[in-house]
């Protein structure tokens, strides 16, 4: 049956149809033919970001539940919303985006702006990284198959005021960012626990995949 046939058919049981109710009768017919996909739909923002004078009371580990609860269930629309901006992090708070950058040197925000958006808006934020920001390789280079060569090493200093802790990292083109452990820096008086601090569960399992890695 032609479509002109089946317009026909519908004149005779409706009346007389319009050009714009033509164009839809075409449409859907193309559509049930699977001649046109539809298009995908838009993934949205699910459910609210936690109060923040809540959300302080709470050990790092229960915070850390909450929030990465929170991003996994919003995985979707962040990733859709990270294509959309060419963007690598996002700051994000029900769904509206504050703050986003194209990497971790695109001025991210400190602890403080953190702090100061959750004391302005009274819930805990969103800090999202791109999955491809935490891929993480180990912490020193090895020596390769052929003699006398090796992969180059770069020497780190990290410093806060009179502290400062020291090592050896990959010095790796291919390496987008560089992460060093929290309890480590922690430990040497270089950073101090924050109530808007969190343990990313993503970053916790690569840290623990790179790790088995370099036992093997």
């Amino acid at each position: 049956m032609t479509v002109e046939t089946i317009l026909r058919e519908i004149e005779q049981r409706l009346g007389k149809l319009d050009e714009k109710a033509k164009e839809a009768v075409k449409l859907a017919l193309k559509l049930v033919q699977g001649e046109i996909l539809p298009k995908p739909a838009e993934p949205q923002w699910q459910g609210e970001n936690p109060p923040f004078d809540e959300m302080i009371k709470l050990d790092i580990e229960e915070r850390s539940h909450i929030v990465n609860e929170l991003e996994e269930r919003n995985l979707e629309w962040l990733m859709r919303r990270c294509e959309d901006l060419g963007a690598m992090w996002l700051l994000v708070i029900d769904g509206q985006i504050y703050a986003h950058g194209k990497n971790l040197a695109d001025n991210p925000p400190t602890d403080e702006e953190i702090l100061e958006l959750a004391q302005k808006t009274g819930k805990f934020p969103l800090f999202f990284l791109h999955p491809s920001l935490l891929r993480i390789e180990e912490v020193r280079w090895h020596p390769t198959l052929y003699v006398d060569d090796a992969y180059p090493t770069v020497k780190l200093r990290l410093r806060d005021g009179s502290a400062f802790w020291e090592t050896i990292a990959d010095f790796d083109t291919g390496s987008v960012s560089t992460f060093v452990s929290y309890e480590l820096l922690e430990t040497q008086g270089l950073i101090q626990r924050l109530p808007a601090d969190i343990v990313h569960q993503k970053a916790k399992e690569a840290v623990k995949l790179t790790f088995v890695l370099v036992q093997r």
